[in-house]
């Protein structure tokens, strides 16, 4: 919830950012995107036995990074839900893409 909170107020505080009296977002949706993709990742990347210990009684990590992921981004969507129709748009045609590379590579390794 701390990570999808931070960028969340990262969102909604980036036209404020300037960098020598010029801004540095122009406000686009595109960079809404970025900033969900990259909260995912770093989610992602820590959750890791060797950042975040929670031990199970088995010697694992009870936060999977998977679930790291889906958390982030259900947290996100329940803290700004106005944009999150338009970011489904945005990562629906992504995936058009990345379904047509991933198959065409899956059909092309298949004997």
């Amino acid at each position: 919830l701390g990570l999808a909170g931070a960028f969340v107020f990262l969102v909604e505080e980036r036209p404020r950012f300037t960098v020598c009296g010029q801004p540095f977002f122009t406000g686009q949706p595109q960079e809404e995107l970025l900033f969900v993709c990259a909260a995912a990742l770093l989610a992602y990347g820590l959750a890791d036995d060797e950042f975040i210990v929670m031990s199970n009684g088995y010697g694992g990590s009870l936060l999977h990074k998977d679930l790291a992921v889906v958390g982030v981004a259900v947290f996100y969507a329940a803290l700004r839900p106005s944009s999150v129709h338009s970011l489904e748009h945005m990562f629906a045609s992504i995936w058009t893409f990345g379904a047509l590379f991933l198959f065409i590579h899956l059909g092309a390794r298949i004997e």
